[in-house]
């Protein structure tokens, strides 16, 4: 079941204000297409376009509709019902897009619908954001004409599908009008916007007659569409005027597919009455099959369609960056075609740069610890070799002369960001240096420090054993006068003798771990005599 209240609002995205200015709606803008659920995704432009009072809007907000029964969207992520009464009740007022019966403009600018629908295909698993414009009609008595090509310029450059509404049937002045579009594509020479291959400037254009009025000839619908349009562009049938001929050729190179769809007469309530509302009760039966199998064919999953700019299709928040330098140029007094070219040309490859060199700075991170300057020079070579290659087998935009250039400015970019990593690499090795000869500093300070406490503690253990030794001595002298050890260590158990000995075995083990020569502090004789006593008076004992 269609909804009857819309979940969402249009949303003025461009609005001449006069000839000189331009309003952007860049607020707006930015929270739709830089939205968390918009931006990754690859999007899908689905605009229409065509002369003022003939039902564009009314159509765009069937296809509304149809959306909203078919997609999930940022304001609506519920699954859609899918529902082939998609069209709505019979009296349901149309809601949506602004629109009214009678001659008198509605829709100014360019308007987008602010809610974004979102699909994912089964298959592939592929995101697509799917954006809404609508833009006001062209070639009244309230615009000029450079307005009104400011804005066929824009809506064809921005679109993936187009819709160009027309009343009845095409005439030249028509394909005269689309030829400014397509010079875009073309107005630099070899291709420029398509990087100089085989690819095609735009997507898909489909023309939808509104009130057709040869049904006899050309059925309604997309066969006989197929038809006409087939013969409407036909070189080889065209008379051989090179102007019309030239206006041929340059609509059939610069899109990738054409089509046609042929509508009926909606019916005399909806034209006659200023108030009709849109409800679909009274229109006729034939109009509603036919909007019914048209709006279906545009939008069912299977022919949406990506933006895609020389074979690459333009996520959410890289549209957000050509809208907004789409505008800008439109609001410049310089405004022309080659303008618009070489503004899309720049985004493009601005972008191009920073995502290669992204690369480059990715690969700085991974060794921040080079030290030698030699080594940073030959690191770098090899980056700058890796990141200019990766340029070269990215898809580019423009001429050779366009490639050239924005190469020597992605190798500028590098130069810049070579000498900012040296002069960081040197400083980090620098301030490491520092902090290295300082902590080597501290060892030399604590290993002298530590080799003076030993020296220290060897000296006192010396003195200690020089004065232990000294003392053995008087007790051996003593002893070899009287022949009475006692003199020394008396026998009431406060002999002296056994402890001095110990010592001056204690001390002379500490010198041995030390490294302390005894030989230099004391006679083997004096310890050999000691030993010899101590035997001695055990034997006496026994």
């Amino acid at each position: 079941m269609a909804l009857s209240r819309p979940l969402a609002r249009p949303i003025v995205a461009l609005k001449f204000i006069n000839e000189n200015d331009v309003f952007y709606n860049s607020t707006e803008i930015d929270r739709m297409l830089n939205h968390c659920n918009v931006k990754d995704r690859k999007i899908v432009v689905f605009s229409i376009v065509g002369s003022f009072r003939k039902g564009k809007s009314f159509f765009l907000d069937y296809c509304l509709r149809f959306l909203y029964a078919h997609y999930s969207s940022v304001n609506n992520p519920q699954p859609p019902s899918g529902s082939s009464n998609w069209m709505g009740e019979p009296n349901a007022p149309l809601k949506g897009f602004s629109w009214r019966s009678g001659r008198d403009r509605d829709t100014t600018g360019i308007v987008m619908w602010s809610d974004i629908f979102l699909h994912t295909i089964e298959k592939t698993g592929e995101k697509l954001a799917i954006l809404v414009i609508d833009t006001q009609g062209l070639f009244d008595d309230q615009s000029g004409t450079a307005e009104n090509f400011k804005i066929f310029a824009l809506s064809s450059l921005l679109s993936s599908m187009q819709v160009l509404n027309i009343m009845r049937e095409i005439d030249e002045n028509h394909l005269q009008h689309l030829n400014f579009a397509t010079d875009f594509a073309n107005c630099l020479g070899n291709n420029q916007l398509t990087g100089g291959n085989d690819a095609k400037a735009f997507q898909k254009l489909t023309f939808l007659l509104r009130d057709f009025p040869y049904p006899g000839d050309y059925p309604f619908g997309m066969v006989g569409g197929t038809k006409y349009i087939n013969e409407v562009l036909n070189i080889e049938k065209t008379v051989q005027n090179q102007e019309v001929l030239s206006v041929r050729q340059h609509i059939n190179n610069a899109y990738e597919k054409i089509e046609c769809c042929l509508l009926p007469h909606p019916g005399n309530t909806v034209c006659e009455n200023k108030s009709y509302d849109g409800r679909l009760s009274e229109m006729s039966d034939r109009s509603k099959v036919e909007f019914k199998n048209a709006i279906e064919h545009l939008l069912m999953p299977n022919n949406l369609i990506p933006k895609r700019i020389n074979g690459i299709d333009l996520t959410g928040s890289l549209m957000r960056t050509y809208l907004e330098k789409y505008f800008q140029l439109i609001n410049s007094n310089n405004f022309n075609i080659k303008s618009f070219a070489e503004g899309t040309i720049d985004n493009y490859m601005n972008e191009l740069i920073k995502k290669c060199a992204a690369k480059y700075e990715l690969a700085q991170k991974k060794y921040e610890d080079i030290k030698e300057e030699d080594n940073i020079l030959e690191m770098h070579n090899h980056f700058k070799q890796v990141v200019l290659e990766a340029y070269d087998n990215e898809n580019k935009m423009g001429n050779q002369g366009h490639i050239f250039n924005f190469k020597d400015l992605l190798k500028e970019k590098i130069k810049e960001m070579f000498i900012q990593w040296k002069l960081g690499m040197i400083s980090i090795a620098k301030e490491k240096k520092k902090t290295l000869e300082a902590e080597e500093a501290r060892q030399e300070e604590k290993r002298a420090r530590e080799a003076a406490e030993k020296k220290n503690e060897q000296m006192t253990t010396m003195m200690a054993l020089s004065c232990a030794t000294n003392v053995l001595s008087t007790g051996l002298g003593a002893f070899g006068k009287t022949g009475n050890l006692p003199l020394i260590i008396p026998s009431s158990g406060s002999n002296m003798m056994p402890n001095v000995i110990d010592m001056v075995f204690n001390l002379r083990d500490r010198l041995k771990r030390n490294n302390a020569n005894e030989e230099s502090i004391t006679s083997k004789k004096v310890f050999d005599k000691v030993l010899s006593l101590s035997t001695t008076d055990d034997s006496d004992k026994e």
